[in-house]
């Protein structure tokens, strides 16, 4: 579900007029990238100093961004942007002595799909459990539960209503309500709110 950044919320970053949604890109992705470099094996400090680098890149670039339409465009690009700052990172410091970074190179060179492919899962695993935290006091436990089970850890509604001591009919209907109340915290987030 959260595959796609909303493309009117694009174009609101791309109009540079309104301070409202670069806040609120930096809300939603700056904890994400912050994360995601420190799953790197970067410290605390060069996690901020390159999310720093990727948030300005991002702020200088996001006029020239183009949509092409296809699902993940927008996140493609960030983890572009991302990884090729992660890069730059790695050559500057290369060049200070006692700092070895030959893990970082062989992380970069070896495994592009690797880390590409795991930066895509962590985007949507992150998006999701935002929004799911917006909307968690919306519903009883049971029906959080339910959803979680059913569309996250993939269990079949019978499971999950054996599991829950309620109904299988219960478990689809409350995850189908869930699921539209996700929608619309994605669309609202992303709709301008200035």
């Amino acid at each position: 579900m959260p595959e796609t950044t909303s493309v009117l919320f694009i174009r609101q970053l791309q109009a540079g007029n309104a301070v409202g949604p670069w806040r609120q890109f930096c809300e939603l992705y700056e904890p994400f990238i912050h994360r995601w470099l420190i799953g790197q094996r970067l410290s605390e400090s060069d996690a901020a100093d390159i999310r720093q680098e990727v948030l300005c890149t991002v702020l200088c670039q996001i006029a020239s961004f183009q949509h092409n339409g296809s699902v993940g465009a927008f996140r493609c690009w960030l983890r572009r942007i991302t990884i090729n700052q992660l890069r730059r990172y790695r050559r500057r410091k290369r060049t200070e002595p006692g700092v070895d970074l030959d893990w970082l190179a062989e992380s970069l060179a070896a495994s592009d799909h690797e880390v590409h492919r795991q930066f895509d899962v962590e985007h949507d695993r992150y998006l999701l459990a935002r929004l799911l935290d917006s909307v968690r006091s919306d519903f009883a436990p049971l029906t959080i539960n339910a959803f979680c089970m059913t569309a996250l850890q993939e269990m079949s509604p019978a499971d999950v209503a054996d599991q829950l001591g309620t109904t299988k009919a219960a478990v689809i209907a409350g995850r189908s309500r869930v699921l539209c109340r996700l929608r619309e915290s994605a669309e609202s987030f992303f709709a301008d709110d200035s």
